[in-house]
């Protein structure tokens, strides 16, 4: 798998800095690779141009670089392109971001429940194919990777692709609601102390007029301007829980 890395202009900035005014012995103390990392994992909604817009706010306020590993299509669940893969491959990071797409919940996935692959089910592997036991499964990798890592959760919101996600109280073929799926993101969360930064629950584009303005043509994905929207609610959130 090809990471996509962020190369952002602080970097530049800060070599063009050090070349002018550091002695050599000052650039092997004040090493680039000193500067801390943000790893990003999910579907589209994290992939897509508009959210690198959301990173590079985020890079100019704290100088953190980020690596987005998020790829199209994937959910949770391991019955299809899967973040449990990403998660796998993803390298080392300070920070870590799981950000929630639609792809469960429009492949008709199970849920699962907040314990699903956890201690509490002495890691069952079979309930790795469970949105819950996906999201488990990341937050235990990225973990083992780094102890030390700061792992944050953004949900999955609505969109106005479909009533189902518009409305977020209709019942799939499951039997579940959009609301449900969310809350099983946030339980998941809540046991493993992850930050949980609740897009559904916040309805940022609810309160707005014209909707359509804040997604693509095909009513699910964000536009740009959809994504410049949002992006103070997820900086905001970044800055208080790095």
């Amino acid at each position: 798998m090809t990471v996509r890395s962020i190369i952002l202009k602080f970097y530049a900035l800060l070599l063009c800095g050090l070349l002018f005014s550091c002695s050599t012995n000052d650039l092997e103390v004040n090493s680039l690779t000193d500067n801390k990392l943000c790893g990003v994992l999910g579907g589209s909604y994290a992939q897509l141009s508009g959210a690198y817009t959301i990173y590079e706010s985020i890079t100019d306020k704290t100088s953190i670089g980020f690596l987005n590993y998020a790829h199209g299509g994937y959910g949770f669940s391991s019955l299809q392109g899967s973040i449990q893969n990403l998660a796998d491959d993803a390298d080392v990071c300070d920070y870590y971001i799981l950000w929630a797409s639609t792809n469960d919940i429009t492949n008709q996935r199970e849920c699962g429940q907040y314990t699903d692959y956890t201690e509490y089910d002495s890691y069952d592997e079979s309930k790795l194919t469970t949105q819950c036991g996906g999201i488990n499964y990341c937050i235990k990798t990225l973990r083992d990777k780094n102890p030390n890592c700061v792992i944050m959760f953004i949900s999955t919101m609505k969109n106005i692709g479909n009533d189902y996600f518009h409305y977020a109280n209709i019942e799939n073929e499951l039997g579940v609601t959009l609301t449900d799926y969310v809350e099983g993101q946030r339980l998941c969360c809540e046991n493993q102390n992850v930050p949980f930064l609740n897009l559904l629950e916040l309805d940022v584009f609810g309160k707005e007029d014209d909707q359509s303005k804040f997604f693509a043509s095909d009513g699910f994905h964000l536009s740009d301007e959809g994504y410049s929207f949002l992006s103070p609610y997820i900086v905001s959130f970044f800055l208080q829980n790095k």
